[in-house]
Order: structure tokens, then C-alpha cells, then sequence
């Protein structure tokens, strides 16, 4: 539940607030907006709503000062079409709001109703990704976003870096995978996705995992992991690599403490593989991260760092083999290792 619906909630000062419905990747993609408003004034406060926990990776790793549950029902007032006043919980958050960052689309009633709920703040109504011709990195857009309006009120234009790899990460301790405990590289490969669309055949990933434990890489031993969008995939790949583990549906901090401790994410596009970009261990090493595109565009939403994989948009337009080769290569690049 959402630290401010709670009785003792009090209002900290003046903030500047994001509105991140949407999939654990679509929140990730909020990184750019948040390292662009701390880099400006440090000393405002920034909240973060977003589905469930996912928020809350974020308050941990310090890139904002509150998160919030935007499962909520106090939010749910939004889209309501009636003439009820905001919720006390609502207006309280909202105010001392100088700014909503409110990625919900262009909805006219949506927008009034924001309003209504923060008067005293500037709002943004965004829409979820990039405007068509706008086909850079969405990293960077959200960023851009928050800049123009911080130059417009008279503060610095934050100094964010022109390749979101660069972007803070979030830090975990290195969590022990298989049984033995034995220290040595591991890949994560996900065969889900959020859309049957944008699934690679389990079969080619397979394929690669076999191809890149028979290489120079040193590779040995595979995670595969799927959640509860995916169906029997975890499981198939499973059965095609003896002696990889399974792991069905972890919880958000464990998944990612698991990518984190990993030499490779490989996955289709979705937000597992945003969380990978986006984690390290206490030591600063970090998964290198390779993610099968098709029927979306990945200038726009490749995780910052990754390698991408290009299927076509019915996702047949890619041999394993050569998927693994680019692999390989890419382990052995400048960019690649880390």
C-alpha cells in the first residue's frame, strides 16, 4: 500500500511528482526524467508513482524521495465521470506539487481532473511513448521532458548524459544461484515477454544458450526464468537445457539482485531485460544484456548498453546461430564488457 494514503503522511517539501502507469519496463524507461530533475535541483523532492513495487526499486536506490502505489484506489478517481471532489489523500499529496509529470496520454477529462487535484502545479500530460517522429531512445525523451520545463522556470538544464548507459544503476549484493554455491558465470535467459508478438521460439533460444556454452565465452550454466504472462515458456526451455534452473515468478528485488550477479541477460523485449540495463552488484560488475527485437522499434525502447538482436516483425527474420555469434562478439568488445 502507498506510504501516502497512510494517517501520518505528511507533505515534505516542494516536489516535483511522475505519474508511471505500466510495465516494469515503461517505469525503468522513467530513469532519464529522474536523473534529469535530481541533476537540476537536488534539493527538490521527487515522487514516483507507479503499479505496485515497482517504485519502490527506485526509492531504495535513492534516485527519489517517495513511492507510490498507483494500484491505489485514491488514483482510480481520475478516470471516474462523475463530479466528485478529489480524495483528501490526493489533494494532500499534491500540495506542495510544483510540477506533474503525468505519462497517461492526452485525455482531456483526465487532464482537468489532475487539475483539479493539484492547482498550484504545472501539469505535463504525456503520452506513453515518443510522438512518431520523435524515433530516439524514450530513455532520453523522458529526460528532455523534464528539462525544457526546468529551463522554463528558471533552473540550470541538467547536464544528462547523451548515452543513457550512463544513467545510475540500482546496486545489489550478489545472491547465490545454483545449490553449490560455486562462483562462475551463469546467463538469465526469459523467453516471455508481455506480447505472444514479441517472443522469440523457444527453440532458438535454446539454440544460443547451447552455442554460447560451447564457445570460448566460458559460459556453463543457465537461469531461466518466466513470470506469470508466460505461460509453459519457462518450462520448455527448461526441458531443451538439462541442468539449467528454473526460477517461475520471482519477486522483483530477487529477480534483480539475479541479473545483477549475472555475465548475460538474454531475453525478448520487455521490461526483464530494462531491469538488467539497469542493475549492478556491490563491486560495480554488471550483466551484459542482449534482447530480440521485432515488431517494435528498438532506437526507441532498447534497454541503454544492450545489444539488439533484429527477428523482423514476425520475429522469424533471425538464425540462432547468428544470433550467437553476435553474442560472442559482443562479449568480447570494449562496449560489452563490463
Amino acid at each position: 500500500m502507498a506510504d501516502f494514503l497512510k494517517p501520518e503522511y505528511s507533505a515534505p517539501a516542494d516536489r516535483i511528482a511522475v505519474l508511471r502507469p505500466g510495465a516494469l519496463g515503461d517505469v525503468l524507461c522513467a530513469r532519464g526524467l529522474l536523473a534529469a530533475a535530481r541533476a537540476a535541483e537536488p534539493t527538490i523532492a521527487l515522487s514516483f508513482a507507479a503499479p505496485g513495487e515497482r517504485g519502490r526499486l527506485f526509492a531504495d536506490a535513492g534516485w527519489i524521495d517517495r513511492a507510490l502505489d498507483w494500484d491505489a484506489s485514491a488514483w482510480s478517481w481520475l478516470y471516474r465521470a462523475d463530479d466528485a471532489e478529489p480524495p483528501a489523500a490526493l489533494r494532500e499529496f499534491f500540495a506542495r506539487c510544483r510540477a506533474v509529470f503525468a505519462f497517461l496520454g492526452d485525455g482531456a477529462r483526465v487532464a482537468a481532473r489532475l487539475a483539479a487535484a493539484a492547482p498550484n502545479a504545472d501539469i505535463h500530460m504525456l503520452p506513453s511513448r515518443p510522438p512518431g517522429d520523435d524515433d530516439g531512445s524514450i530513455y532520453l525523451w523522458m529526460a528532455r521532458q523534464c528539462g525544457d520545463w526546468l529551463v522554463e522556470k528558471g533552473w540550470r538544464r541538467p547536464e544528462v548524459p547523451r548515452d543513457p548507459d550512463a544513467f545510475a544503476r540500482l546496486r545489489f549484493a550478489r545472491c547465490g544461484v545454483f545449490p553449490d554455491e560455486r562462483p562462475g558465470r551463469y546467463v538469465v535467459a526469459h523467453p516471455g515477454s508481455g506480447s505472444v508478438r514479441k517472443n522469440w521460439p523457444v527453440a532458438h533460444f535454446a539454440a544460443v544458450c547451447r552455442a554460447l556454452a560451447a564457445s570460448e565465452t566460458g559460459i556453463g550454466r543457465f537461469v531461466v526464468v518466466s513470470g506469470e504472462a508466460d505461460g509453459d515458456l519457462g518450462d520448455r526451455l527448461h526441458r531443451l537445457l538439462p541442468g539449467s534452473l528454473p526460477i517461475a515468478r520471482p519477486a522483483l528485488p530477487e529477480l534483480a539482485a539475479l541479473l545483477a550477479g549475472a555475465d548475460l541477460y538474454l531475453g525478448n523485449d520487455g521490461g526483464v531485460g530494462h531491469l538488467a540495463a539497469a542493475v549492478e552488484t556491490e563491486d560495480g560488475s554488471r550483466p551484459r544484456v542482449a534482447v530480440v527485437f521485432g515488431p517494435t522499434d528498438s532506437r526507441v525502447w532498447r534497454p541503454p548498453g544492450a545489444l539488439a538482436l533484429e527477428a523482423g516483425k514476425g520475429m522469424d527474420g533471425l538464425d540462432p546461430l547468428a544470433a550467437a555469434e553476435r553474442i560472442r562478439a559482443f562479449f568480447g568488445s570494449a562496449r560489452g564488457r563490463h
